[in-house]
């Protein structure tokens, strides 16, 4: 008799280690994600969290073709967060629902010069690409490149295009307190 429960109790858990096998197979994806992952390097200047940059960066010798690039590449992060800020209600292709108005809430910079800028009127949520370029007389022109909509995990491009997705960002808020944009 006892070694018929000891067979009984050898099958049993048997098949219950198989069962387990098959359902974790099965949900295998939920579980652990997607099995293959893109991901990009960073690009020269940027580091990823708690990489510490180079001490020294070998610069190359200044040409007029090295400082003309670099002049183009200077743009004031302030300056693009006041100006996105103040012409939001131009910029959005979207008008704000019910009487609202449009208040951009959060900036995340790619680089200097191109940040998606996040914004709400009180009721929905919105986001755009905006880039910042080097136009005549040495004034600076705002184009909007994408416009998204929030999805269930991630921002979903409505229109135009997202050259810079996957790109490291650097994120702002607004501080309501000493009313300027903090880095965070």
């Amino acid at each position: 008799m006892f070694r018929f429960r000891k067979k009984n109790l050898i099958l049993f858990l048997f098949l219950l280690i198989l069962l387990i096998i098959i359902f974790y197979w099965q949900n295998i994806k939920e579980i652990i994600g997607p099995i293959s992952e893109e991901f990009e390097r960073p690009e020269a200047g940027e580091t990823e969290e708690g990489v510490s940059p180079p001490e020294e960066e070998i610069k190359p010798e200044a040409t007029k073709e090295t400082e003309a690039v670099e002049k183009k590449s200077e743009f004031s992060r302030e300056e693009f967060m006041t100006y996105v800020s103040k012409n939001i209600s131009t910029l959005s292709p979207e008008k704000p629902v019910l009487g609202g108005r449009w208040g951009v809430i959060r900036f995340w910079f790619t680089k200097d010069g191109v940040a998606y800028a996040e914004y709400e009127d009180g009721h929905i949520l919105r986001q755009i690409l905006v880039e910042a370029k080097e136009g005549s007389e040495g004034k600076t022109n705002y184009k909007v490149l994408g416009y998204f909509e929030p999805g269930i995990n991630e921002w979903i491009l409505k229109d135009g295009n997202d050259p810079h997705f996957g790109k490291l960002r650097e994120l702002y808020e607004w501080d309501d307190i000493d009313k300027v944009w903090r880095k965070r």
